[in-house]
């Protein structure tokens, strides 16, 4: 038998022995209870749930009784300090569901108020835990932060001490940070001009050529 059959064979049978073990190993690895968050920091918008209240407020008829604020005194204490908001929205991306995940926020977020999701209520500013739920295989949540100090100047390396996330089981945390959009916007702009300049020094010789040819 020739040493390059034998080669061979030796070749199928490693695949053969190897392949279900990079399978597992790869599928372990997907399957590992992690969660992914996105991140956005703007500066303060008011809550819908504010604006739709200041709202009936201003247009709601003179003759009739003005209904009891759904906020609490702190709450509305808070709103008047308003200056920064956080979009935080977590992922599960594994197949397997994540319980209790919930959301710490340090002593850096002084009195912060928070919605989840599309929630009926905003909740803060005293509370230092807030419980997102259980995370569903490939489905996500958003919290609402809103905040009396507007962190749009932080860089994205000192925004993590702001919370911590807990579940009961997960081995990762991933946090990202979306391209700001002006950014975006501006960077369009730097690629078209720069396709621009690109263009005219390609074409640049043949468009001499052509007036050279032009005026002879």
């Amino acid at each position: 038998m020739s040493d390059t059959l034998i080669a061979a064979i030796f070749s199928v049978v490693a695949i053969a022995i190897l392949a279900p073990i990079a399978n597992h190993l790869i599928t372990k690895y997907r399957d590992r209870r992690s969660i992914h968050a996105t991140l956005r920091v703007y500066e303060g918008p008011l809550p819908t749930l504010l604006k739709n209240y200041l709202r009936d407020l201003r247009y709601k008829p003179i003759d009739q009784t003005t209904p009891s604020s759904p906020f609490s005194t702190g709450q509305l204490d808070v709103f008047t300090y308003l200056k920064g908001y956080m979009k935080l929205t977590l992922h599960n991306p594994t197949k397997k569901k994540l319980n209790a995940v919930t959301l710490i926020l340090t002593e850096y977020l002084n009195e912060p108020l928070y919605q989840i999701d599309e929630g009926p209520e905003l909740c803060g500013p005293t509370e230092k835990k807030i419980i997102v739920g259980d995370l569903q295989p490939g489905k996500g949540r958003t919290v609402h932060i809103w905040t009396t100090f507007a962190f749009v100047d932080w860089h994205r390396t000192r925004l993590p001490i702001l919370f911590e996330v807990t579940a009961d089981e997960f081995d990762k945390f991933t946090l990202k940070f979306p391209f700001p959009g002006y950014l975006k916007r501006q960077l369009g702009w730097y690629v078209a001009l720069i396709a621009l300049i690109l263009n005219i020094l390609i074409w640049l010789p043949d468009l001499i050529r052509w007036f050279s040819r032009l005026r002879t």
